[in-house]
């Protein structure tokens, strides 16, 4: 009586050895395509996040012909005129204001300014002209915090990050702290409606420069 083999072509043992390289075949693949994915996953993230980094504006914008304003506080944006700034007062952390589109410079935090009227203007000063209005960078030159204090019986800005002061009066030079670079100044004037306007941009870039 002949024997019917259950399978034709190669014994057992072959077929064992053809599963098990066809599965490391497979799962070879497998993880090279899963490697392939990760790879191509991790790039498109990171060209995403250098993408992003890339769009966010770090410089400031500020323009001849800006107007201030402030920002934040629930109200319609409005020009800061003369009359909103009293004598030996300070309006801080306010924005450009583009007169032409009426928005303000947002788009970057070096745009910060802050306004100072200083008392008892000296005879014959440039501050005569502005009544004794001044602009400065409202970013600390130390480390880059918000210059947040005014000190109106000294004329001094003062940031209590580092506790570091600037004398108004002597273009935003340090007097104190770990700060070794003056704030920016702003030059500006004051147009027929009373309104407090920049000439120029920055004296220098505004940001941490120590």
């Amino acid at each position: 009586m002949s024997s019917t083999k259950p399978f034709s072509g190669a014994d057992p043992a072959s077929r064992n050895t053809e599963v098990s390289l066809n599965r490391r075949s497979l799962l070879s693949k497998l993880t090279a395509a899963g490697g392939a994915a990760a790879l191509c996953c991790g790039q498109s993230f990171t060209a995403a996040a250098e993408t992003s980094a890339d769009a966010e504006p770090s410089g400031a914008s500020l323009k001849a012909g800006d107007h201030f304003t402030r920002v934040g506080d629930g109200a319609g944006l409005s020009a800061i005129r003369l009359s909103d700034l009293p004598a030996g007062a300070a309006i801080m952390d306010v924005m450009p204001l583009d007169p032409a589109t009426g928005k303000a410079r947002e788009e970057s935090r070096m745009n910060a300014v802050n306004l100072v009227r200083i008392s008892n203007v000296p005879s014959g000063s440039p501050l005569e002209a502005t009544q004794g209005v001044m602009a400065y960078s409202a970013i600390c030159t130390h480390k880059g915090c918000k210059v947040n204090s005014w000190a109106p019986e000294q004329n001094r800005w003062r940031c209590f990050c580092h506790m570091s002061e600037f004398d108004v009066l002597a273009n935003g030079e340090v007097v104190d702290g770990p700060a070794t670079q003056p704030l920016p100044t702003i030059p500006i004037a004051i147009d027929a409606e009373g309104i407090i306007t920049a000439t120029a941009g920055f004296s220098s870039a505004p940001g941490a420069a120590d």
